[in-house]
């Protein structure tokens, strides 16, 4: 007997991805931040970008520095567990976080991010 439209339909759940936009001081600790990012499999990748410089309110002062940004690429639901990474390892006493949802990725691209996260 032939399988239904419905017993064919692959029943896949679809990953959605989002960029987390994070500072650091240096690059130090931007890169030991990224690497545990990697081993605890909570990114596929993580982009850091020298040289930024961010003029922000802290504690009633203008304050200046110069910054690295990051660009972290980890599946949407790995958000707390980016949270608490944060609030563990990260140097300053409110690290930024901004998520980024994705509005899509390139077939190939998503296939290897989710491969990476296996």
């Amino acid at each position: 007997m032939a399988n239904s439209k419905a017993e064919l339909k692959e029943t896949h759940v679809k990953t959605s991805f989002s960029l987390f936009y994070v500072t650091f001081p240096d690059m130090q600790s931007a890169e030991a931040f990224s690497r545990l990012c990697l081993a605890e499999k909570v990114a596929a990748c993580v982009n850091m970008f020298p040289g930024m410089k961010s003029v922000y309110w802290w504690k009633g002062e203008v304050q200046t520095n110069s910054e690295i940004v990051t660009l972290i690429k980890a599946p949407s639901h790995h958000k707390s567990l980016l949270e608490k990474l944060l609030k563990e390892k990260h140097p300053y006493e409110v690290p930024c976080l901004l998520e980024i949802p994705t509005a899509s990725i390139g077939a190939a691209y998503e296939k290897w991010l989710l491969e990476s996260l296996n």
